[in-house]
């Protein structure tokens, strides 16, 4: 028997999946891209709120609740690079600006702030650091119930140790993934 097996049709370089975009390379800029799009949508549908009188507290609120939600939903299940959180830090905070609005009498001009300004100002907090969050969060609820999250536990940290014991192995390098992204990411967020 031939183990090789011919299927039709092509290969995709990238899906949808549950949502996500997922490409071949396992490249994150497709998934940031769309992320920002449904933010941008998401902001968008309340066209009129943005222009409206409404309290500046009200509108971080409201830009915090569905412009940042849509921004960084489902990126914690990602390892993002450094310039995907800038992408994602300059896209809010180009609306935070917008948002907080503050203008000067003198020069007759939008005063600038800086990102730590801005950040402050709007009570939120860098993409890197909620996604942080965000990722240990889920992790707590991980451990709570490990029995529950065998196969998770195994994908990302190797084989259980009660089958290295069980076949008389007692090399965990076998066991240990040699580069997992996911293990990293979560020694980093600890």
């Amino acid at each position: 028997l031939n183990n090789e097996y011919e299927l039709e049709g092509a290969v995709q370089l990238k899906a949808r999946y549950l949502g996500s975009t997922i490409t071949y390379h396992h490249i994150t800029t497709t998934e940031i891209e769309a992320r920002i799009k449904s933010a941008s949508m998401a902001r968008s549908s309340l066209a009129r709120f943005w222009t409206a009188k409404a309290s500046l507290r009200l509108r971080l609120s409201v830009l915090r609740a569905l412009v940042q939600t849509a921004l960084l939903s489902g990126l914690e299940a990602y390892v993002l690079q450094k310039t995907d959180y800038d992408k994602l830090d300059s896209y809010m905070l180009g609306k935070v600006a917008k948002v907080i609005g503050i203008w000067n009498e003198e020069e007759q001009r939008w005063k600038r702030l800086s990102k730590e300004q801005l950040w402050r100002r709007s009570r939120m907090a860098p993409s890197e650091a909620e996604l942080r969050v965000r990722r240990l969060n889920w992790w707590t609820n991980v451990a709570r119930r490990p029995e529950h999250n065998i196969q998770l536990l195994n994908a990302i940290f190797g084989k259980a140790r009660c089958e290295l014991e069980g076949n008389g192995s007692s090399e965990e390098e076998d066991a240990q993934p040699a580069h997992n992204k996911w293990r990293l990411q979560l020694q980093q967020d600890v």
